[in-house]
């Protein structure tokens, strides 16, 4: 084993231990079962047609979330600092939350999904691009944290970026085409939520959806780097 991925798995066991120290797996894997509870009381119809909305708004986007908190959890208890002075690369530094985040909210997602249409091979086709969605909106999160100093102030500054990714809840209610939104990284997302879900799905989109989030993480990844950086520098000594 190199010492990148060394450092790397030490990292990710340090972000699970913050993160069930907070109580983050319980209340995220209680809620995806509560709402799975609740989407089984619903007809069939609209266990399909609302199944792909949940995904996004529950594991998807809470993502975003859940990694600012993990990092202002750090941050308010000292972690911050000695993560700072640690030898760990930048990238180690922004994928253990993330990383962390990602598996977390893809159980969640399969948990819903498995209670929801019962367990079969579209469990397989859908981690995937859910794993990619909470990466994505997780390194969203990332990058917002480190700008805002203050939680308060993240979450005002979190609002835009939520509603965008957001948006594709209109197309999978069906209210406008998803070619409006095919420039947003959470519509892929979504379409191959739908397209596992409905039905047998397009091997072809599902790839190309799948493709195209991890091209966007790549870039978010850029992003968050950078941001950390920045955050870095201002906190070090001239």
């Amino acid at each position: 084993m190199s010492p990148e991925t060394r450092r790397l798995r030490g990292a990710l066991a340090l972000a699970l231990r913050v993160q069930s120290r907070a109580r983050f797996p319980h209340v995220y894997l209680g809620v995806a079962v509560a709402l799975a509870a609740l989407l089984r009381l619903a007809a069939v119809e609209w266990r399909e047609l609302l199944l792909p909305v949940l995904l996004l708004g529950e594991p998807g986007t809470l993502g975003l979330y859940l990694v600012a908190a993990h990092r202002y959890y750090e941050r308010n208890s000292g972690m911050d600092v000695a993560l700072r002075v640690t030898p760990l690369p930048r990238a180690t530094v922004v994928a253990a939350p993330v990383l962390t985040t990602a598996c977390l909210g893809t159980l969640a997602g399969l948990t819903i999904q498995a209670l929801v249409l019962g367990v079969d091979a579209r469990l397989v086709w859908l981690a995937p691009p859910l794993f990619g969605l909470v990466v994505f909106s997780g390194l969203v999160g990332f990058a917002l944290a480190e700008r805002f100093a203050e939680f308060t102030r993240f979450l005002l500054g979190s609002v835009l970026p939520n509603l965008v990714l957001s948006l594709p809840f209109t197309t999978a209610l069906g209210w406008i085409p998803p070619l409006w939104l095919v420039w947003l990284p959470s519509q892929w997302a979504v379409s191959a939520f739908v397209e596992v879900t409905r039905g047998e799905p397009d091997p072809a989109l599902w790839a190309a959806c799948c493709a195209g989030l991890a091209a966007a993480n790549a870039a978010a990844m850029l992003v968050a780097m950078g941001a950390e950086r920045s955050a870095a520098e201002a906190v070090s000594p001239a």
